[in-house]
């Protein structure tokens, strides 16, 4: 009885071409993944600085009051980081809303990357989003607006510098919620002090020769309790 052979021809073929299929695989997963995941870094860092940007603006503007010339100037300043970042207006939208207690500043950007290897399989651009949002409290400005402060409400030198370090506060000033009589704020041993604003104090103030400021003022005793941590539970964790 004869015997038949089965033919094994073309085997080599197969697996050499299911090898090289998954090998392109694993190539286009580790550069066009990589390229994806270092894109989606670079917007996700741009929508986080326009909206904070966005934000840093209408809050510089809370004491004076916010309208709709100082909205519009916060969406434009927004859109312009992500233009310096790379992402035209054409890819970017910024929109700023309000309730009763806050300003929000979102901003979403929509760009896209070149395949390279994937576009064996796949016939189009890589898609690439992030969204990002800001918020600004309408309360009134903490701490009397000043940039260094001191909460406690009886501790002697709760502001003291000394030493041969130097300070400069521009626009600004400082302010000591201390009620210490002989120094609340103390510049002592000679630091250079150069603030532009005015130091208030509830209590006592000491100033060496090298200090200058706008005027030194009394302060009234705030009660920070009334600044609790925000509540951030509400915020949208949205993302593209």
């Amino acid at each position: 009885m004869a015997i038949k052979k089965r033919n094994e021809q073309g085997q080599v073929l197969v697996l050499l071409t299911v090898g090289i299929i998954t090998l392109l695989g694993f190539t286009a997963l580790a550069i066009d993944g990589g390229r994806l995941y270092s894109e989606r870094r670079n917007v996700q860092g741009t929508t986080d600085t326009s909206s904070l940007t966005g934000a840093l603006y209408i809050a510089q503007q809370l004491k004076d009051g916010v309208d709709a010339g100082v909205l519009a100037a916060a969406e434009a300043a927004a859109y312009q980081r992500a233009a310096n970042n790379g992402y035209d207006f054409s890819l970017t939208t910024v929109e700023i809303t309000e309730d009763s207690n806050y300003y929000f500043v979102r901003t979403t950007i929509h760009t896209t990357i070149p395949p390279t290897i994937v576009q064996i399989v796949y016939d189009g651009p890589l898609k690439v989003a992030a969204t990002s949002e800001a918020r600004v409290p309408k309360s009134t400005v903490f701490a009397l607006g000043q940039a260094l402060f001191s909460i406690n409400s009886s501790a002697c030198n709760s502001l003291w510098f000394h030493g041969t370090g130097a300070l400069k506060v521009n626009n600004s000033g400082i302010f000591s919620n201390s009620d210490c009589e002989s120094y609340a704020v103390n510049f002592q041993g000679n630091p250079d002090g150069d603030i532009d604003g005015n130091i208030i104090s509830v209590g006592g103030v000491q100033l060496d020769d090298g200090v200058t400021s706008g005027g030194e003022l009394p302060g009234d005793q705030v009660d920070f309790q009334k600044f609790n941590e925000p509540d951030c539970s509400k915020l949208s964790k949205k993302s593209g």
